[in-house]
């Protein structure tokens, strides 16, 4: 899933969303984003991986500045797919969600996608 975490990153960097995988590491300003990847442990024999991407985003200024950036990822992929390397990426928005942080100003939603990546044939084979 090495790929589709890397056109995740260019899609949002593209896109002038704030982004960073597993934790934020730069300098805070909100909002931003971080995303998690949960990798479901089936099998398929066509080759496929599914998996569950979370993106989190955080703000102290409003919780409607977090749902216009959640519109926003939700249309760059509400039917994306990609193709690099022999595979096939595929992310589906599922859902957004408000979540209560506890602290006043502090604002987070939470965005999930169904991701697949269907890995291609090796050398023909």
């Amino acid at each position: 899933m090495v790929g589709l975490l890397a056109i995740i990153n260019e899609e949002l960097g593209e896109n002038n969303i704030p982004y960073e995988f597993s934790e934020w590491k730069s300098t805070v300003r909100y909002p931003y984003f971080v995303g998690s990847y949960d990798e479901n442990n089936s099998y398929f024999e066509d080759n496929r991986i599914e998996g569950t991407f979370t993106i989190d985003g955080w703000s102290r200024r409003s919780s409607i500045e977090l749902i216009e950036k959640a519109e926003q990822i939700k249309e760059i992929f509400s039917d994306f797919q990609r193709i690099r390397n022999g595979n096939i990426y595929y992310i589906r928005f599922n859902s957004s969600m408000l979540v209560p942080t506890g602290v006043e100003d502090l604002n987070k939603i939470t965005i999930t996608f169904e991701v697949t990546e269907w890995k291609g044939e090796i050398n023909g084979t």
